[in-house]
């Protein structure tokens, strides 16, 4: 059809770039990462992993000029699953060897040949990576996350379940799941929502789930994900909070029993 030509003609376009700039040059191009942070009460923020991931704006910017992808969810899925297998060959070129990292990707791309040269160069050791599978893919392809899921922790991985929204959160068992992690999207306006979730929150806490505030691009974001005790954060507010110098010395010592 009409619509499979022009799938892979973005494809190919993509594919055909990649291979022209070679691993550095597209990484340094079009990988992109943010900080996750650790958000421990007492002392406030800490950077404990990295997510990379490709810039599908980049992609649009400089390959596939004036693309509009929003209407065609198929293009779009197709797409990164492209750029999942790129990623994975890259990744060893963006990332420090000590640093924890985490990579968003398709199910699929899981069972991909570019997956398993992944494993083989990281000596069949997941220990350093986290892997975010889109709650959304997961719904639909439930045997195969089983599977992924099963593969990825079994050689040391971590596995986040990524983009629930406040309504989700309450729907889906999450311990069933079996993930490692949940990451939820902090919208403006949410707060009363989240907070009724809290007795909900502290439960999936008690059965080993770390919990993660994501998106978070306001400081009401950060104060709630704060006050709510996530366990992690991340988002462009968090990325403010975190290249901010450190309060200077002298004022007021920190006094841990408020009145």
């Amino acid at each position: 059809s009409m619509m499979d030509l022009l799938m892979m003609e973005h494809i190919t376009k993509v594919e055909h770039s990649y291979r022209q700039l070679g691993d550095a040059r597209f990484s340094d191009l079009f990988i992109r990462n943010q900080k996750i942070a650790l958000n421990d009460p007492g002392r406030g923020l800490t950077p404990v992993m990295m997510e990379f991931f490709i810039s599908m704006s980049a992609i649009r910017q400089h390959v596939l000029v004036g693309v509009d992808m929003r209407h065609n969810k198929n293009v779009f899925n197709q797409l990164t699953v492209t750029l999942d297998r790129i990623l994975l060959k890259c990744i060893d070129r963006v990332r420090r060897p000590e640093q924890r990292c985490s990579l968003n990707i398709n199910i699929e791309s899981v069972f991909s040949s570019e997956f398993e040269s992944f494993e083989k160069r990281s000596l069949n050791s997941l220990r350093p990576f986290n892997f975010e599978f889109r709650a959304s893919d997961v719904m639909a392809n439930f045997t195969e996350f089983a599977a992924a899921r099963d593969l990825i922790q079994s050689r040391g991985g971590t596995i986040a379940l990524d983009g629930l929204s406040t309504q989700m959160v309450s729907i889906i068992d999450l311990a069933q799941l079996k993930t490692n992690m949940a990451k939820i999207f902090w919208q403006a306006g949410s707060a009363p929502e989240l907070v009724r979730l809290q007795g909900h929150f502290e439960r999936l806490r008690s059965s080993g789930l770390v919990l993660a505030l994501a998106r978070v691009d306001d400081p009401e974001g950060f104060a709630t994900g704060r006050d709510l005790r996530f366990g992690l954060l991340q988002g462009f507010e968090i990325d403010r909070q975190l290249a901010a110098p450190p309060p200077a010395a002298g004022g007021q010592p920190f006094n841990p029993f408020p009145n």
